[in-house]
């Protein structure tokens, strides 16, 4: 039976990158551009490993996505469960893939822990010089969460040591904010004392921004700093929330919640450091399939940047 073969083919690819389930109208849609490649080769028009390659490729790019950043875990063990945490085995069979696909990656988020439990320094040097390695990735995002100042002067020292000892590969160390960067301690953000002492850059989750603060003046005082835009949208049940309350049903399609999306992407030719990387999140969606909403949140600001 042909169809459940097509339906596991989509399936188990998602699940395997750590990527949200189709819908059945993705399923469908999927099944058609198989068969249409499928009767291309019978036709003699293609190679069935250009068949193999090609049908994910098609539904990709009808997806809207062109590039992704893969969430990477320090360990040259494969994981049989968590999919979505890449190991350096599992990252090079990946982006190798996604080489084949025409999928760009120019960042990639690597976890460190939170606050005070993070991964201890040295083994995340090890780690990114590891994945550069391994499979050419320059660039890498981490977070830290700080609870307070005593934590964020913490980190800014742990993210200096990573950066000094990563820079000779020619590798970048770039800094993905949540909500909690943006509390203030006697009129400061948490984030100046984060980035105190380093030259790490910013990739700047406007979702949490907003959550916590005002966007804007985030972005007028670290326009310096923000190297990439990662755009996330909140419903107004979500606003002045702290990170840990805000739930699965709280998360809006970019650009039909409250941030202010559209004042952001006219402001980007005002960031001196900016790199041209917008990366669009769907931390959760109550509302129907996740990857719809990823869709339509593409389509949604590729209107904003008419």
């Amino acid at each position: 039976n042909f169809y459940p073969a097509e339906r596991y083919a989509i399936s188990s690819t998602m699940e395997h990158f750590g990527l949200p389930a189709c819908t059945d109208e993705m399923i469908a849609r999927y099944s058609k551009i198989n068969e249409m490649h499928w009767k291309r080769m019978e036709l003699g028009e293609i190679t069935k490993q250009q068949v193999l390659e090609g049908r994910f490729e098609m539904f990709f790019k009808e997806m809207g996505f062109d590039m992704i950043e893969p969430f990477l875990s320090i360990s040259y063990k494969e994981s049989k469960t968590n999919h979505w945490a890449w190991s350096i085995p599992l990252a090079k069979k990946a982006l190798a893939y996604c080489d084949k696909i025409g999928l760009k990656y120019e960042t990639a988020h690597i976890g460190i822990g939170a606050s005070i439990f993070l991964t201890p320094k040295k083994k995340l040097v090890e780690g990114i010089l590891a994945f550069n390695k391994e499979v050419g990735l320059k660039r890498f995002v981490v977070s830290g969460m700080p609870a307070n100042s005593f934590d964020a002067k913490r980190l800014a020292k742990y993210l200096k040591y990573v950066q000094d000892n990563i820079a000779s590969a020619g590798c970048e160390l770039i800094y993905h904010n949540h909500d909690d960067e943006f509390g203030k301690v006697k009129g400061h953000y948490l984030m100046d004392y984060v980035l105190e002492g380093n030259t790490v850059g910013i990739e700047l989750d406007i979702g949490w921004a907003s959550i916590r603060s005002d966007l804007m003046d985030i972005m007028q005082t670290y326009k310096e700093r923000i190297h990439i835009i990662h755009f996330k949208d909140v419903k107004e049940s979500g606003r002045g929330k702290k990170r840990l309350s805000v739930k699965f049903k709280d998360f809006s399609i970019v650009g039909e919640g409250f941030v202010e999306t559209k004042k952001v992407v006219d402001m980007l030719p005002a960031l001196p450091s900016f790199k041209g990387f917008l990366i669009v999140d769907q931390d959760g969606f109550a509302d129907g399939s996740m990857l719809d909403a990823v869709k339509k949140g593409l389509q949604n600001l590729k209107e904003l940047e008419k």
